[in-house]
């Protein structure tokens, strides 16, 4: 069974309080950007991704099996998909997607 698999909803309330705990300590990993090609990470920065978890509000946020976050953030065509892992002192950015659907729960 995937680990990435969405198991529950998240309320925005409570995600915001997330948020709000470690505005100053959300950090990038490395690795989020390892699938981009060259052109695509001097295009796409870290601000990129930091500022609509702090500005903008989540069409949806759901917590994977795998116990991280997914933060669907609608666009022009689509959403943009975070996926965040809650660490003690900090919320690390893991990787990052475009998608065209939110997941449906079952």
């Amino acid at each position: 069974m995937k680990t990435t698999k969405v198991i529950r909803k998240i309320e925005k309330e409570e995600f915001s309080k997330l948020i709000q705990r470690h505005k100053t300590s959300i950090i990038v990993s490395p690795h989020a950007f390892d699938h981009l090609s060259t052109a695509q990470r001097n295009k796409f920065t870290e601000e990129d991704l930091l500022k609509p978890l702090r500005n903008q509000n989540p069409s949806f946020i759901g917590l994977q099996k795998n116990g991280r976050y997914i933060v669907f953030f609608k666009e022009k065509e689509g959403y943009l998909a975070i996926v965040i892992a809650d660490k003690t002192q900090k919320l690390e950015i893991v990787t990052f997607m475009n998608k065209d659907n939110l997941p449906i729960l079952k």
